[in-house]
């Protein structure tokens, strides 16, 4: 069988699967969460949010096996030995449904004994919210099964499977909610037993799309013992960068209320939740990029250089005009929809938090690949180490510059990220020099670019200057385009020759 490659039309078309995939289910969201406030009330709608990131988000606790599942078998794939993919599958899932149970039988340990006091509920909701909560983590094997499940599933590059069950997956977690509440009970254990009742019926469709796709997982293994090690191996450095990279992203707001107060709080978060949204886009692509590198690297390294080239150049090209517009038009945005009031103080944070979204967009393709090639733990131990000195730039900087200060420090470790990524590319690869070169001048010349267009915003607004910003931003986009364009039909050209 002649070993695949996976090219850039099939990587657009799955990036563009699990856009669909995840912008459906938060425009369904958009219309639920109100209804869900007014029938549930704020308290218990709060805790509801809680519920969605336990039932949601748990598969963190597969110690990285998910992903280490994706991987091997991508690299299965990669070499042709299919006959491996077998053992691999099941020798993950047992594991991963033992870790589930036990977690689960952990948390309700913890929730009936210790309780959940260190939550400010009225007294009135407490029962209710503890045994919401209780059902809610009955989820736990449902949620880290199917991160193996689906992981196969993407290895597979088989983005269409996966999202004809994510899709409705989506919408089910936030329509079921509503649908109970209203029409059944708002009691919250109701409402989290239908999440947990979605999240079953997910771990089938993603199985049974495994049999349909592999028919020889149908015959049940047992766990190899061999395995065990290149799969707890890559998961264990996963687990160590899942953790501690979603606690820099959260750690800010921390600090900010501990050394200045609740409303700086609000002024540094608000701006950074709606900003930040627009990782939706690159976030689609790098769902798609991991299991590609991983089959590529296995036996094309040269069409994976090209890979890394033009999904930065196709992320560069799609996030730096709307990194511009958003500069350019922070203040009328935050207005419109904050009021002026609470612009004023938002504006400017919101500005450099864009440019902080565009770096880290382009810092997602080194991530992966770096994962994909084997190597999470240059990532895991980049955040061990940065972790202290953000902490101590947070707290200088706070001082200096309040919750604009904190906007910096944020944007520089994005910054530093980046540059270390790319340095670890080479190091794998070292063909990748070229474009991590090119990569780090255009990201520097592109912020430089964008920190022009904020001074101009700031001291020279006017809808003359909008106008200006918006041709300028076009401009430069379309010029950039269509020099890509043509780098793009020269190499075509040349490989074709």
């Amino acid at each position: 069988m002649k070993n695949p490659i996976v090219g850039g039309k099939s990587i657009a078309r799955n990036a563009a699967r699990n856009l669909l995939g995840q912008g459906l289910p938060l425009i369904v969201a958009a219309y639920c969460i109100p209804q869900l406030i007014a029938v549930l009330g704020v308290e218990r709608f709060g805790f509801l949010t809680l519920i969605w990131v336990v039932v949601g988000y748990l598969s963190i606790f597969d110690l990285g096996l998910g992903q280490a599942l994706t991987k091997l078998v991508a690299e299965q794939i990669g070499r042709g030995e299919h006959e491996k993919i077998p053992p691999l599958f099941w020798t993950a899932m047992w594991l991963m449904c033992g870790l589930g149970i036990v977690g689960m039988f952990a948390a309700e340990i913890a929730i009936h004994h210790v309780g959940i006091g260190i939550f400010n509920l009225s007294p009135q909701f407490q029962q209710e919210a503890t045994d919401a909560l209780a059902v809610a983590v009955l989820s736990l094997p449902f949620v880290i099964v199917s991160a193996g499940s689906r992981g196969v599933l993407e290895a597979h590059q088989r983005f269409d499977l996966v999202n004809w069950v994510r899709i409705p997956l989506g919408i089910f977690t936030f329509a079921a909610p509503l649908v109970v509440a209203r029409y059944l009970s708002n009691e919250l254990a109701a409402v989290a037993f239908a999440l947990v009742f979605g999240r079953f019926v997910f771990l089938c469709g993603t199985m049974l799309l495994c049999f349909k796709i592999i028919p020889a997982l149908r015959q049940v293994n047992k766990i190899e013992s061999e395995l065990l090690k290149p799969l707890f191996g890559f998961g264990g450095w996963m687990t160590v960068a899942n953790l501690i990279g979603p606690m820099m992203v959260y750690l800010d707001r921390f600090v900010i209320g501990a050394l200045l107060s609740m409303t700086a709080v609000a002024y540094y978060v608000t701006p950074y939740e709606v900003i930040t949204k627009l990782w939706i886009l690159p976030g689609a692509l790098i769902g798609v990029l991991f299991s590609a590198f991983a089959i590529n690297l296995a036996q094309h390294v040269e069409h994976t250089v090209k890979l890394f080239h033009n999904a930065m150049d196709g992320i560069f090209l799609l996030m730096l005009p709307i990194a511009m517009l958003a500069i350019a038009f922070a203040r009328e945005v935050l207005t419109l929809w904050l009021g002026q009031d609470l612009a004023v103080h938002t504006t400017t944070v919101f500005q450099i938090l864009a440019i902080g979204v565009f770096v880290n967009s382009l810092g997602r393709i080194p991530f992966v690949f770096i994962q994909a090639a084997g190597r999470p733990d240059i990532p895991a131990k980049l955040y061990l180490l940065e972790l202290p000195l953000y902490l101590l730039s947070l707290w200088f900087m706070l001082g200096k510059w309040g919750v604009v200060g904190a906007a910096i420090s944020w944007v520089a470790r994005i910054v530093l990220d980046n540059v270390v990524l790319l340095y670890s590319c080479v190091r794998i690869v070292p063909a990748l020099m070229k474009v991590a070169w090119r990569g780090i001048i255009l990201s520097a010349l592109a912020c430089v670019l964008m920190v022009v267009l904020m001074v101009i915003e700031v001291f020279a607004g006017g809808e003359g200057v909008k106008l200006t910003v918006i041709v300028v931003d076009l401009a430069i986009f379309i010029a950039m385009a269509y020099w890509f364009k043509r780098r793009w039909h020269g190499e075509s050209l040349a490989a074709k020759s």
